[in-house]
């Protein structure tokens, strides 16, 4: 049984660079992640994606991120299914005596988006700390997800279920279609300039999974050579590359001219059919 305190967990995992509000973030994540992996039928339904992975899949470079990400898979996505599932979540057996409780729902509603924001609350008797937590329903995509382990901040390993590589990538290059020039997630151009590098996969299937979510299921385009069009537009605007050089979120340190001449070479590169 695990009885150490927020406060305790909190001293454990302060560092330089993180305020407090972060680093109570960071310790409701650790904790909320080691809950799940401690259940079988739980983690079977959670497939975690976004900042949380990329940070661990990077051995902590990429950095910090504030919320957790993740698809419910074959679970409701309902308000009751949401309560039920953070009520048995906070019983489980890892810091037994920390406990969760759901402050607020909200709908999620996005052009490419429709999940739920819930912000919970992380509580011991003496403190408690927030977390924001964003979830989605999992669609099947082509891939199978994929199982990574995860080095839990406190201590031992759990194993997650999380997208596999094409689908992150798609994900991260789609928005360049989807919000053009208007997009404000930045990180995720060197998000996808990381991933592209770093892993192999499957071009092919990235391809697939852009065509699945921008024409054939999401409607966006008439055909995927003018998604591609959209992307390479975006990325070499003028003015949006200046909103990318000031937003510091390259957390790679890559030349910004290298990670855009590459990422848009390999959009150039994909191919349906």
């Amino acid at each position: 049984m695990r009885t150490e305190t927020l406060k305790s967990l909190y001293t454990r995992i302060k560092k330089a660079g993180l305020t407090k509000e972060q680093t109570e973030s960071k310790v409701c994540q650790e904790v909320f992640v080691a809950k799940v992996g401690s259940d079988l039928e739980l983690s079977k339904r959670v497939c975690y994606k976004g900042g949380l992975i990329l940070n661990s899949l990077s051995g902590g470079a990429r950095g910090y991120t504030k919320d957790i990400d993740f698809d419910f898979v074959k679970y409701p996505l309902s308000d009751e299914g949401l309560v039920s599932f953070f009520e048995r979540l906070s019983s489980l057996p890892p810091y037994e005596n920390i406990r969760i409780r759901i402050e607020s729902i909200a709908d999620l509603r996005h052009r490419n988006y429709r999940g739920k924001r819930v912000l919970l609350r992380f509580e011991d008797g003496e403190d408690s700390f927030v977390l924001l937590v964003d979830v989605g329903v999992y669609l099947p995509l082509l891939r199978k997800n994929r199982l990574i382990e995860y080095e839990l901040a406190f201590g031992g390993k759990t194993t997650m279920l999380v997208n596999p590589i094409e689908r992150t990538v798609s994900e991260k290059l789609s928005v360049f279609a989807i919000y053009g020039t208007d997009n404000t997630r930045d990180k995720d151009l060197f998000d996808a300039y990381w991933l592209i590098k770093r892993f192999d996969h499957d071009r092919s299937v990235v391809a697939k999974m852009l065509y699945e979510m921008l024409v054939r299921r999401g409607h966006f385009f008439k055909n995927f050579d003018l998604a591609k069009a959209e992307m390479v537009a975006t990325l070499s605007d003028k003015g949006y590359q200046k909103t990318l050089l000031a937003s510091r979120k390259n957390w790679m340190g890559k030349p910004l001219d290298e990670v855009l001449r590459t990422v848009i070479a390999y959009i150039l590169g994909l191919k349906v059919g």
